[in-house]
C-alpha cells in the first residue's frame, strides 16, 4: 500500500528532448488540431469516477487539443517519468500511460486551476456501457502528470503549481504558494503528482505548444 507522501512537489528536466523532435511533434499536432477542429472549450478527461469525459465549465479552459499515440513519443518521454519518480523520492507504482495530449494555446488561451486525478479509490477508472475505458485502465488512477514544453516563441502562458496538495477551493487559491517550474525552454519537461492543482496562465503573445500525459497506477490508500 502507498501513501501520498511528498518530498518534492515536482521534478524538472531541462532541454532533454531535441529541438528538431519538438518541431516534429508540433507539426504532427497542429495538423491534427485542424483536422479534428478541437477548438475552444473541449471535452477533457477528468481522470475520476467512471473515467468519462465531462464538459469544462465556460471560462475554465481555452485551447486546441488533439491526441497523439505514436509509440516513439512515449519511448522518448516515459524514461524521464521513471527517473523523476525515483529522484523525487515518490517511488510510486505505475504501469500504464494514457494517450499524449497535444495542446495549442493561442493569444488569450489558458487553463485555469485544476487537478488531473483524485488519486484515491474514488478517482479510479471504471468500465461501463457508456464509456470506452480500456480494460488495462480499469481500477487505475492518474498518479503522475507530465508537461513537455515544445516552443518558447510566446509570452505569458506560464505553467504553475499550487504548493498545497489538499487545496480544493478555487476561490482560495491566491492564499496558497504558487510554484513555477523552469520549463520555458523547448524540450524541457516537468513531472508532478496528478492530484496537485496546476494551471496555464493566459498567453499574451504568440502560440504555446505542449504535450501532456498521465501515468496510471493503483490508487493511494
Amino acid at each position: 500500500e502507498e501513501e501520498m507522501i511528498l518530498k518534492h512537489l515536482y521534478w524538472e528536466f531541462h532541454n532533454v528532448i531535441p529541438t528538431m523532435l519538438c518541431k516534429q511533434i508540433i507539426s504532427i499536432g497542429t495538423k491534427k488540431t485542424d483536422e479534428y477542429k478541437t477548438t475552444g472549450f473541449e471535452e477533457a478527461s477528468t481522470g475520476g469516477g467512471t473515467g468519462s469525459r465531462k464538459k469544462n465549465k465556460p471560462g475554465h479552459r481555452k485551447s486546441k487539443v488533439c491526441w497523439i499515440q505514436e509509440q516513439w513519443l512515449f519511448n522518448t518521454i516515459l524514461p524521464y517519468v521513471d527517473e523523476a519518480n525515483q529522484q523525487a523520492g515518490w517511488n510510486w507504482a505505475w504501469d500504464q500511460c494514457e494517450s499524449a495530449q497535444f495542446t495549442q494555446y493561442e493569444v488569450g488561451g489558458f487553463y485555469n486551476w485544476h487537478y488531473d486525478g483524485q488519486s484515491d479509490a474514488d478517482g479510479m477508472y471504471k468500465r461501463n456501457k457508456k464509456n470506452k475505458t480500456p480494460p488495462n485502465w480499469e481500477g487505475k488512477v492518474r498518479k503522475l502528470s507530465v508537461t513537455l514544453t515544445l516552443n518558447d516563441n510566446y509570452e505569458g502562458g506560464e505553467f504553475e503549481i499550487l504548493s498545497d496538495p489538499y487545496h480544493d477551493k478555487e476561490t482560495d487559491t491566491m492564499t496558497q504558494e504558487i510554484r513555477t517550474p523552469n520549463i520555458k525552454s523547448p524540450g524541457s519537461l516537468v513531472v508532478f503528482p496528478g492530484f496537485l492543482y496546476h494551471r496555464v496562465a493566459p498567453v499574451t503573445k504568440g502560440i504555446r505548444h505542449s504535450i501532456v500525459l498521465w501515468g496510471l497506477g493503483p490508487p493511494f490508500v
